[in-house]
Parts: structure tokens; C-alpha cells; sequence
């Protein structure tokens, strides 16, 4: 079947490295039956389990799956790809590494842009596989993986220098990826926390007060200055947009 939009394969060459790195450990080999059966999926897994897709970049997930031949070769492994929004076929490449009674490893690797994806296809997605040989096929549940919109946010905080116990105003922007537009737009409407952390080495941010960030995903909030350090915005992301904590901007307190 043609998949509703195309997925870009890498080359044999790269799944046998990537692959390397998510195949399951050989499960102890079976007698071979007396006469031809369908292949058996005895495990699949894949390297990663979720993504942030920006507007420019590229994000690879491989995909692997062990296969019992069952008295005959396996000819072919599908995987099927299913997002909220859409799906796609992919055939899956047999990788020499780790043969052994019978079992074989097959392995993918779907690369995606903003080219392969609609907004829609942010979030859960999920996978099936269908081994085949000469005698039938054996489909199976694969592993599911979350693809997210890519987000940017900033902080700036004003004025600086500024005397202890005045009025700092922080603002930022929060953004997240248009993949249909191919540019990062304003996410309003969302919750974002104001953390701060001293200069001093080895402090840590703390988390001040939560805003939401208004039209545009711009946010705006003060806060008083009491000693020198940085701030920032964090998002905690959500299912179908990827978590951030932004820049900072340091502030001396005089």
C-alpha cells in the first residue's frame, strides 16, 4: 500500500549500525518444525521512544524486530506506522548480525521532516509488523513512539542593573513548530513557570510563580529583585508538543 505521505528510508549500510543498538537479546533457539510455518515475531523494540520535531531538522527512530523462520526464510518484515492523524507503510531490511537456529533480526529506519507530517500527526505514534515467508505471515503489535512540535521559548528580564527589593519584568515568548507552515508560531493559552536560580556555583533553578502565556504565546510577570541571578521560562509540553526550558537571562542586584 502507498503510504498517504512518503517516509524517507536510510541506507542498508546505516540500519545494521543503528539497528546494533535496539535489538533484543537472542532468546534461546527452537527446534525447527518438520514442515514450513509462517514466521514467528518473537520481539521488536525500537532505539528511541519520543522525538521533537523542529521546522529545518531531521529526527530518525530505527526499528527492530526478531523473527523465528519456522522451517523456512523470512522474505519480507512491514512495519505500519499510525499517527493521530495519518499512516504509512515501511518495509524493514534483514540485518546479518546476531543469526542464530533460525532467528534473524530485520531492522528500519524512518527519517522525518516537517515535509513528511501534518500538525495532526503530533503525538502517540503507533506501530504494527507482519513477517512473511513462502508458507504465510504473522502480524504483531510493534513499539509505539511520541513524535512532538518542537518548541522555543525565551526569557528576558529588565531592567539590569537594578537596586535590591525594585520591580524585575520577565518576558518571553512561547513558540512551537508549524510543520504545514514551516515556521515556529506563538502557543498561547498555555501554563509556563518563572524559575530562578543564584549566580553562585552550583545553585539550581527554582520554580517563583506560574503565568500563561497570552495571544501570540507572549508572557509577561515581575517579580522583585532580591540577589543577583538568572531567570527563565520552563513548559512542561504537552501530547503533542515537546517540553522546553528556555534561556536565561541574568540579572545583577545591586
Amino acid at each position: 500500500m502507498t503510504p498517504s505521505r512518503p517516509f524517507a528510508r536510510a541506507a542498508v549500510a546505516g540500519l545494521a549500525v543503528a539497528g546494533s543498538t535496539v535489538l533484543p537479546v537472542l532468546l534461546p533457539g527452537t527446534a525447527q518444525a518438520a514442515t514450513c510455518k509462517a514466521p514467528t515475531v518473537l520481539a521488536a523494540d525500537s532505539d528511541v521512544h519520543a522525538r521533537a520535531l523542529g521546522t529545518t531538522d531531521k529526527q530518525a527512530v530505527t526499528f527492530a524486530v526478531l523473527v523465528q523462520d519456522n522451517g523456512c526464510a523470512t522474505t519480507s518484515v512491514r512495519f505500519r506506522l499510525s499517527s493521530p492523524g495519518s499512516y504509512g507503510f515501511t518495509e524493514a531490511v534483514k540485518v546479518g548480525a546476531g543469526e542464530q537456529k533460525g532467528q534473524n533480526y530485520w531492522a528500519v529506519q524512518v527519517t522525518f521532516t516537517r515535509h513528511d507530517v501534518r500538525n495532526d500527526d503530533a503525538g502517540t505514534w503507533r506501530t504494527s509488523l507482519t513477517a512473511k515467508s513462502a508458507a504465510g505471515s504473522q502480524t504483531a503489535s510493534g513499539p509505539s513512539f511520541t513524535l512532538k512540535r518542537a518548541t522555543r521559548l525565551g526569557a528576558d528580564a529588565a531592567p539590569e542593573p537594578i537596586r535590591k527589593g525594585r520591580t524585575i519584568t520577565v518576558t518571553g515568548t512561547l513558540q512551537r513548530a508549524d510543520w504545514q507552515q514551516g515556521r515556529f508560531s506563538g502557543y498561547a493559552g498555555q501554563k509556563v513557570a518563572l524559575q530562578w536560580r543564584s549566580t553562585a556555583k552550583g545553585s539550581t533553578y527554582k520554580t517563583l510563580r506560574t503565568v500563561t502565556a497570552g495571544s501570540g504565546g507572549v508572557i509577561r510577570t515581575t517579580t522583585k529583585a532580591g540577589a543577583d541571578g538568572c531567570y527563565r521560562f520552563a513548559y512542561a509540553g504537552n501530547g503533542s508538543t515537546a517540553p522546553v526550558s528556555g534561556s536565561s537571562d541574568c540579572v545583577d542586584v545591586r
